[in-house]
């Protein structure tokens, strides 16, 4: 396999049976990569429509609140998050925008727009003031930040897209969707 896309948090068996190259970007990006050939397989929150590229979903990610956890309080209800500044995770802004809607909480008071959730753990980690919305399973590389459940249907489903008619590349997928479903 020569390349593929796929968030790192995410992928800790993967690296013992297949050699892979992490990429984290927009879709759209992505997906030029794609058709110019560079990518064998992708696994993206939108799957993208390309002739010769299958989508097969393979995983719902769930959504959390992610804030620094060590003076955090208990409950979503007693984090006052008016007064607060926001990050958001490019691949889930839908769900972030939902968040503050629900919550009343202003547009305006997102400070950036960043791909890739490991640097915004980080962000979060160093910054007590600044919230996220990520994917849940995201916290197991950071114990210092405190999460908080979000709406039930606070989800996306990830596919994995693989070019159509080569043995090879079907034999993969079969492999990584067994590994990734195993979790």
């Amino acid at each position: 396999m020569r390349n593929i896309f796929l968030p790192a948090w995410f992928a800790s068996d993967l690296p013992n049976h297949f050699r892979l190259t992490y990429i984290q970007s927009r879709v759209e990006q992505i997906s030029l990569i794609a058709q110019s050939g560079d990518l064998d397989l992708v696994v993206t929150p939108s799957p993208f429509e390309l002739q010769d590229w299958v989508p097969s979903p393979i995983f719902t990610e769930r959504f959390a609140l992610f804030c620094f956890g060590k003076r955090a309080p208990r409950s979503l209800q007693e984090l006052n998050l008016k007064n607060k500044k926001w990050i958001a995770y490019r691949a889930s802004n839908d769900i972030l925008f939902n968040f503050l809607h629900q919550h009343q909480i202003s547009s305006e008071d997102i400070v950036a727009y960043i791909d890739d959730v490991e640097s915004i753990l980080d962000i979060i980690e160093n910054q007590p003031h600044i919230l996220s919305v990520l994917p849940a399973h995201a916290e197991k590389s950071h114990p210092h930040l405190r999460t908080y459940p979000i709406k039930a249907n606070a989800s996306q489903t990830l596919y994995l897209m693989y070019r159509s008619g080569s043995p090879v590349l079907q034999e993969a997928v079969k492999d990584i969707k067994q590994i990734i479903t195993a979790k």
